[in-house]
């Protein structure tokens, strides 16, 4: 819940965070929506500028990240710009937590 918290706070400020997901590396991402998918899981979608990535030749690029799998969390100072290709719209985010 307090990744959770602070992941809502990020988006609202447009922070940029740093996360490990599944215990696999750090990654840099701009936060722009947290939301509840149909499969009822809580998602976030970022756009990764930095870190790893199973998809290297793909960053930046947008991911979408299980709120459950996030094994480590930091906030950063930096602030981010929205990113090309945010469709705030998107019928997946009728679930919105928060969203830009």
């Amino acid at each position: 819940m307090i990744v959770k918290n602070r992941i809502i706070e990020a988006i609202k400020s447009k922070r940029k965070v740093e996360l490990n997901y599944k215990g696999e590396g750090y990654r840099i991402v701009c936060p722009h929506a947290i939301y509840i998918s149909t499969t009822g899981k809580t998602l976030i979608d970022a756009y990764q500028l930095s870190g790893y990535s199973t998809h290297f030749e793909k960053i930046p690029d947008w991911r979408q990240f299980d709120i459950e799998k996030i094994t480590a969390f930091k906030d950063l100072d930096d602030t981010f710009n929205i990113a090309p290709g945010y469709n705030p719209l998107s019928d997946k985010y009728s679930n919105a937590i928060t969203k830009i």
